[in-house]
């Protein structure tokens, strides 16, 4: 995934100041080249949608932090009829849980509930579904 090695490089001093009274500031340059070393899509002078840094930086240091270390598969399970909304949310919750696990999980993701109904007369197919939301 490329993001293994993100979260031991923000600590390094390839873009702190070596100066002991200034140990806190970051240069934006060298934050970008350590991002583009990680990301190819960052490299260059091209313009960036600051969710896409966001969700990037967020992802990246969600794997890193990851508490589940080995995932298991897991379906993603449909809700059913006669389910309860937060009956179903719940169940694919705790599933989406089997596999990913951290902080930034707790702190940034959330849920929405997906409904596809086929457009074919007489189809009457429906699917229900919760999924991950940043």
């Amino acid at each position: 995934n490329g993001y293994s090695s993100y979260g031991s490089s923000y600590g390094s001093s390839s873009y702190h100041s070596s100066s002991p009274a200034s140990s806190s500031v970051v240069y934006p340059r060298e934050f970008k080249h350590t991002l583009g070393r990680h990301a190819e899509r960052f490299v260059g002078y091209d313009q960036h949608d600051s969710q896409e840094l966001a969700t990037y930086l967020l992802d990246a240091l969600h794997e890193d932090t990851n508490r589940v270390t080995k995932k298991p598969y897991v379906e993603k399970p449909e809700q059913a009829d006669d389910e309860p909304d937060d009956e179903a949310a719940a169940k694919a919750w705790s599933m989406h849980l089997r596999r990913e696990d951290s902080r930034v999980l707790e702190s940034f993701m959330g849920q929405v509930k997906s409904r596809v109904q086929c457009p074919n007369g007489g189809c009457g197919r429906v699917s229900t579904t919760s999924r991950k939301k940043r």
